[in-house]
């Protein structure tokens, strides 16, 4: 893969060293100076050496294949060449002595060069002039290479993540290629002028150096080039830096929450802002700092209420009265209870909150998160997965920010439905809350943990449901009066305002229940009911949330009640919305049929189709208690594309109470009754996920491969589930699977075949499968078995799995012949395990992963084996302006240290001899036929402890 930041570093060192070199042939004395004598002409020719080294060195392109274009890879090399031929005559005019005086450099050649010698060097410089300005424009040409696309590409991120930097970066795209374009020009109208152009090369080669040569731009186009190229080299790093770290922050839905909730009745929850409300809101936004409650019961309205502070601009207002003169950063994170691990974690919750601030604040991100960025090496290699340790270190760098150049204020909702110790995320709040210049307004149910950390009477708060019955009020008589029929039952029957009141009574500050009501009144006056009939229904409607679901799910047409009762279990049973497409393939009437069949790509127009088939049957089964909302992968996207249109559409429940209600052990034994025996939602899942994986038109996805593999991580997910529920393998799903998705290795990167399946299996925790693949199924040679070890001891982070170590598999795979000094990337799988260990990234020193340690010792791992675990930087002089492009301008250096010393280091020798001694112990229960390493090592080392 082309790296644009390397590429452009190294254009511009090759047109530094063109621009250079052709300032020295030029006039050597304006460049180095005035100097006399010829001690200072000896000065000169050094100066000019050293100049030329540093340029030389710089002129070295990468290694990596693909890393720059050939032709730049091409014109660097030539270049080089000429430097190292320049630097051999260099000697010999050190050497020569003799040389007399000269005014240039041209001249000081003669000394040691032929006229015909200095003609063709000056020749090879204009060719590889020439040659530079056509490399660049093809480089650099709209729609003609990959560095342009990239750019492109970078530019409309900018854009989406709406980062100031998109402006600076294109009119620095167009700088370079109006530089380019006006060389060009000036060439070709010099050129178009020169008469006798072998004469003024005669002349530049007899030492005459008024001009270099008719065609030669001036030499500060060509400097004002250089700086454009690396204006642009370094304004790429950055702004691909900035977006590497937003989208590392990003994730599916991070949004979705917020943008869902009920959005206020117009005139409700006005007295919310009004300074002389007794909540004392706007007070607290004002001028206080610390946490603001907003505490209220189960559909009460609570979400809504902050989604309306979050959005009114007098409270955008009121923050900047507090704020002044310091800057106004506010986020905000919406809890769901019912959606993805992020939507309800601290992880979701820190990493919203960063990603909100650095969009607003992109000059932040070297602070915040500076250890992060150290690793970032854009178009090279992707960001490593976010620990929580990592995400809440970035958001404590923020306290540094807090009173210094900012204030901030965090709209964060539904605590309650946090997926944790509720006694964690109250730690977390209290610990934002003691910083200086911070405001937080919270929300959530009056649980016991909330009521005893935020509920004290000195503290702010209030409770919706004692403040919303004017509230009620006003969108009851609203929406009521927006109907035509019920303004003229109002003209002629004055019971309707005491339909009204009876309700705002019933209502008990619960929103949710008054919205229920209303639509069934509406409903009602759809069919022409009276005053009387309205009344009647009011009475008969259920009292209660719990009452009203109870009342819906009856209601169903017994045809319909198995679809329900599966549609309900469905939604109970994933940790996160599932599609509406999703819906369609589970509805199908004989899904093994489906999965079993070969590939066959659905149309957008299909996709439609069977989409509105589903939304009805919904309707129809689930009386509105499941609901098909849109999606934020939108903003990935876009709404016209083919994984848009497939994958959106999401089904969630109305509100969380139906959640909560279907949970009851009532609601469970009711669903119950109406389930086939042997109904198993996971595994109906994996073949609904399977079947979605041939639908798919992989024609028109062609290098986008979110999609399948978002569809594939779920069917593991499940299988892995079931595995783990019924100790059953889940073999002929899986090869399926594994048949599927081999037809379209190339769209999910994997180069190796089944092997890479097996990894990413393994990496996913189908123990069962894995362990079936190693003993009866496949023959895997030893170098894969090692592989598949190193795999999964890199422990990445999925979409279900945070970053961890999963022990029963590593055993799986040792004992079954996968050897830790085996060769893994650029060390052994051992050595590549440590490397991980002294970044710490996965806290492999806790108690808790100390046993991986011990297995790979007892399995014969390398205390001896030396293992790269660092860079020392040596200094040295700068090689060229690309050098400031990269973190490390100076020489790095690999430092190795022994696997022993390594594990001193990381656990101390108290637990080191501990895990020794355990490692030992595990020898002798392994089979001799595993035993194939010498266990002295591991003996001589517990001893040397001991001493």
């Amino acid at each position: 893969m082309i790296d644009p930041v390397t590429a452009l570093g190294l254009a511009g060192n090759i047109v530094e060293f063109i621009d250079f070199f052709c300032k020295v042939l030029h006039d050597t004395k304006s460049l180095y100076g005035s100097r006399t004598g010829a001690s200072a002409e000896n000065d000169v020719i050094e100066a000019i050496s050293v100049d030329l080294i540093n340029l030389n060195n710089a002129l070295a392109a990468p290694s990596e294949p693909g890393a720059i274009p050939d032709s730049i890879r091409s014109l660097a090399s030539n270049c080089k060449g000429v430097a190292e031929e320049i630097l051999e005559i260099l000697n010999k005019i050190k050497v020569h002595g003799d040389h007399g005086k000269w005014k240039t450099f041209v001249q000081a050649l003669r000394s040691v060069w032929k006229k015909e010698q200095i003609e063709e060097l000056v020749k090879r410089m204009e060719k590889l002039r020439n040659e530079t300005q056509y490399g660049l424009q093809l480089m650099l040409s709209e729609g003609q290479s990959e560095i342009q696309m990239m750019l492109a590409s970078l530019v409309a991120e900018n854009k989406r993540l709406k980062l100031d930097g998109m402006q600076q970066l294109e009119g620095l795209v167009k700088g370079v290629h109006d530089a380019i374009s006006q060389l060009q020009a000036e060439t070709k109208r010099r050129n178009e002028t020169a008469r006798d152009e072998p004469k003024a090369v005669q002349r530049l080669s007899s030492g005459d150096a008024t001009e270099m040569t008719p065609s030669s731009p001036s030499w500060e186009d060509m400097k004002g080039l250089s700086n454009d190229i690396f204006s642009l080299a370094e304004e790429v790093r950055s702004s691909a830096s900035d977006n590497m770290l937003l989208n590392s922050l990003w994730f599916d839905y991070i949004k979705h929450r917020q943008a869902t909730v009920e959005s206020a009745h117009e005139e409700t929850f006005r007295w919310v802002l009004d300074p002389s409300s007794p909540t004392k809101f706007d007070d607290w936004v004002r001028s206080q700092t610390g946490i603001y409650w907003i505490m209220g019961k189960a559909g009460s309205g609570k979400s809504t209420l902050m989604k309306f502070l979050l959005n009114h601009t007098k409270t955008a207002e009121s923050l900047k009265s507090w704020a002044g003169t310091k800057e106004l950063v506010t986020a905000s994170f919406f809890f769901w209870n019912s959606g993805s691990s992020m939507q309800k974690s601290q992880e979701g919750l820190f990493r919203s909150l960063l990603y909100e601030i650095l969009s607003q604040c992109p000059d932040l991100t070297r602070t915040v998160c500076a250890s992060k960025a150290k690793t970032f090496r854009p178009f090279v290699r992707e960001v490593e997965p976010w620990s929580r340790e990592e995400l809440w270190h970035a958001i404590e760098q923020l306290k540094e920010q807090s009173g210094v150049r900012a204030k901030f204020c965090f709209f964060i909702d539904g605590l309650d439905e946090y997926d944790g110790d509720p006694d964690h995320i109250v730690s977390v709040l209290e610990s934002l809350r003691s910083w200086p210049d911070i405001k937080l307004c919270i929300s959530s149910r009056p649980y016991n943990e909330f009521i005893d950390a935020f509920g004290r009477s000195s503290d702010p708060q209030l409770t919706l449901e004692d403040l919303t019955r004017e509230d009620i009020r006003i969108y009851v008589r609203n929406t009521l009066e927006e109907n035509l029929r019920f303004r003229a039952l109002k003209a002629r029957d004055d019971r309707s305002q005491d339909l009204v009141h009876e309700i705002v009574e019933k209502a008990r500050g619960v929103f949710l229940w008054v919205i229920l009501v209303v639509r069934s009144l509406l409903a009602g006056l759809r069919n022409a009911d009276r005053i009387y009939d309205l009344q009647k229904r009011l009475q008969e409607f259920p009292e209660t949330l719990e009452k009203y679901f109870g009342h819906m799910i009856t209601s169903v047409e017994p045809v319909y009640r198995e679809q329900t009762a599966q549609a309900f279990e469905f939604a109970l049973e994933t940790e996160r919305p599932l599609s509406l497409m999703m819906y369609s393939f589970l509805d199908e009437e004989d899904l093994d049929a489906v999965a079993a069949a070969p590939f066959n790509p659905l149309t957008t127009e299909e996709i439609s189709s069977r989409q509105d088939d589903m939304r009805r049957r919904l309707n129809g089964r689930c009386k509105g208690l499941l609901e098909v909302v849109s999606s934020e992968v939108v903003n990935l996207f876009g709404p016209s594309t083919y994984t848009y249109r497939f994958h959106a559409p999401k089904v969630e429940f109305h509100h969380r109470t139906v959640r909560d209600f279907l949970h009851t052990k009532d609601m469970q034994n009711m669903l119950v009754e109406h389930l086939k025996a042997g109904f198993e939602p996971k595994l109906r899942f994996c073949k609904a996920l399977l079947a979605q994986l041939k639908a798919l038109d992989y024609s028109v996805l062609k290098d986008t491969n979110w999609l399948p593999n978002d569809l594939l991580e779920d069917l593991t997910h499940y299988a892995s589930k079931l595995e783990y529920e019924s100790h059953v393998p889940q073999s002929n799903l899986l090869d399926e699977v594994g048949r599927c998705v081999s037809k379209q290795a190339g769209l999910f990167k994997w180069k190796r075949g089944g092997l890479d399946f097996l990894e990413f299996l393994a990496q996913r925790r189908l123990h069962l499968y894995i362990t079936e693949i190693l003993t009866t199924r496949i023959t895997l040679t030893q170098s894969d078995k090692s592989i598949l070890l190193g795999s999964v001891l890199e422990s990445p982070a999925t979409k279900y799995f945070a970053a961890s170590y999963d022990l029963k598999m590593i055993d799986i795979l040792l004992q079954h012949g996968a050897r830790p000094n085996d060769k893994y990337k650029d060390s052994t799988v051992w050595g590549n395990f440590l490397q991980s260990s002294v970044k710490g990234r996965f806290g492999p020193t806790d108690d808790d992963n100390l046993p991986v340690i011990e297995s790979l010792l007892s399995h014969g791992a390398n205390l001896q084996q030396r293992i790269v675990t660092g860079q020392k930087t040596l200094a040295r002089k700068m090689t060229g302006r690309a050098a400031d492009l990269h973190v490390r301008q100076d020489v790095q250096v690999d430092v190795a240290q022994s696997a022993q010393k390594i594990l001193l280091d990381l656990l101390g020798e108290e637990k080191t001899s501990e895990v020794l001694k355990k490692a030992r112990k595990n020898q002798k229960s392994i089979p001799s036929s595993l035993q194939w390493w010498s266990g002295r090592s591991l003996l001589a080392f517990m001893q040397r402890l001991k001493r």
